[in-house]
């Protein structure tokens, strides 16, 4: 007996107040989704009196948000399916605001409607001046996300938002420049750099996770200028005022990733991340272990205590559980620091010899100059990384003698 408005409004309440479980959300979705059928005369015809009822804008985007906030609703991927077919026909009626919050959710929710995506890429471009910052931030940080590529679109919101950056949340500008820098589209150069220029003067409103996310954006990118080295410099200044103990172990790394491959020379702020290692390499994780290991051995920090607990913390974890380049990384910045790697080698050197032909070249070469550098000369390992290497016949110069 609920419209589509009424069922929208319904699961809109039973998300805000976590009422998740139990039968009233899969209830809500079995409706939404024999409405669609009966409009589109799609698949077996609903039951008797089910009268077929378009899901308008509106109701697409609270819906969508409503099943998207809530992780184990029931029918939810059924209802994602719908939502899309619902909505791409309608998108050019769509306000700014439920379009980016629209492919927001979707990409929240982990259900990549390509064609969605792709259509809303085509509509959006033709419309930009209406959406505001957090419109624009919203909706690149869901492409950058669900992984979707969207040129056109990069490039025109990079031109359409460059004199109102100053108008972005602290939020907005770190979730904007992550999306362009993940993305890597050509048109990010410009726009990072103005960000560069934005953002220092509001650094003390900016959380950890949204600093971690700036600094990453620069470096992922590529970014070189006197505009990105200042802002590192002003980084380093406010982090010199703020605990990083409010940084999670994803931010704390991100951050040292940052600064160690742009070479900013930041030997104090390095010494502290070491220290936070020491007391909480427990609670990182395969990638963050890796890429805090290799910025302190490419920041050239003396942290052997550090070393040590990231060393434990590896053997606490499955050798599968890291990728091969988490374990070239981790190699090698054990032998760059002169740290002891033989405990490391003895959790994984059986994974990298079993694993060892999806290792990249550059991987390999790194691990083998390790192996000597380190003087772990462990036959089975270096002989079958050799091996690799031989097949491959590519490997870059700039590998070899543990520059990387």
């Amino acid at each position: 007996e609920f419209s589509i408005e009424g069922l929208s409004s319904l699961a809109w309440s039973c998300a805000k107040l976590q009422l998740n479980e139990g039968p009233l959300m899969g209830a809500i979705a079995t409706q939404v989704i024999a409405r669609h059928a009966c409009d589109s005369n799609e698949g077996t015809p609903p039951a008797a009196g089910l009268r077929g009822e378009r899901v308008g804008p509106r109701e697409l985007t609270i819906l969508a948000w409503s099943f998207g906030t809530v992780a184990e609703a029931p029918e939810r991927e059924a209802l994602f399916e719908t939502l899309a077919r619902e909505a791409v026909p309608q998108l050019r009626s769509f306000r700014p605001r439920d379009l980016s919050q629209l492919v927001w959710t979707f990409a929240k929710a982990r259900y990549a409607a390509r064609e969605l995506f792709d259509e809303v890429a085509r509509v959006a471009p033709s419309n930009l001046e209406s959406f505001n910052s957090q419109d624009f931030a919203n909706m690149m940080w869901a492409y950058a996300t669900a992984g979707v590529e969207a040129d056109q679109l990069f490039r025109a919101v990079a031109v359409t938002v460059q004199p109102s950056l100053r108008d972005f949340t602290p939020q907005g500008l770190a979730n904007l420049a992550w999306a362009f820098a993940k993305t890597g589209t050509p048109s990010a150069q410009l726009l990072l750099e103005t960000i560069a220029v934005v953002f220092p003067p509001r650094l003390p409103d900016l959380g950890a996770r949204d600093i971690a996310m700036l600094v990453w954006a620069f470096s992922k990118y590529g970014v070189h200028s006197e505009a990105v080295e200042r802002a590192y410099r002003a980084v380093e200044c406010e982090l010199e005022e703020r605990q990083l103990s409010s940084f999670s172990h994803v931010e704390l790394a991100n951050t040292a990733w940052a600064f160690a491959t742009a070479r900013v020379f930041a030997p104090a702020l390095f010494q502290r991340i070491a220290t936070e290692v020491v007391h909480r390499a427990a609670h990182f994780e395969p990638q963050t272990l890796a890429n805090v290991a290799w910025s302190l051995a490419r920041s050239r920090t003396p942290a052997p205590a550090a070393f040590a607990a990231i060393c434990a913390a590896v053997e606490c974890w499955p050798p599968s559980d890291f990728s091969p380049q988490n374990h070239a990384s981790l190699l090698w910045a054990f032998a760059f620091s002169g740290s002891d790697a033989a405990r490391l080698l003895d959790s994984l050197a059986p994974a990298i010899v079993l694993r060892s032909a999806e290792f990249k070249a550059i991987d390999l070469a790194n691990m083998a100059w390790a192996l000597a550098a380190s003087l772990q000369m462990r036959p089975v390992l270096m002989a079958t990384l050799l091996e690799r290497l031989e097949l491959l016949k590519d490997v870059p110069e700039h590998a070899i003698g543990g520059l990387e």
